[in-house]
């Protein structure tokens, strides 16, 4: 929640990421792309952007999987610079 009762909402649709700020009082219908600020209706979905959804949630538990599993180290390019 944004101050006011605005509240931001991100998605990743292909591609792209969209942006909307809900207003307080604003119902967001079922089955559309809301966008900007303020947010408002911009078209229905389409049966391509519902597919994209199905994938989305496995993409992201794939890429906390690979997170975990990668090895943190210190390099010398990004040490922290010594007191002089």
């Amino acid at each position: 929640m944004f101050p006011g009762g605005h509240v931001l909402i991100e998605i990743a649709l292909r591609t792209t990421v969209i942006y909307a700020v809900v207003l307080p009082g604003v119902t967001v219908p079922a089955g559309v792309l809301f966008a900007g600020v303020p947010g408002r209706v911009v078209r229905e979905l389409t049966d391509e952007d519902r597919a994209g959804f199905a994938h989305t949630a496995a993409h992201y538990v794939d890429r906390a999987a690979r997170h975990r599993a990668a090895s943190w180290r210190e390099t010398p390019d990004c040490a922290r610079p010594r007191d002089s």
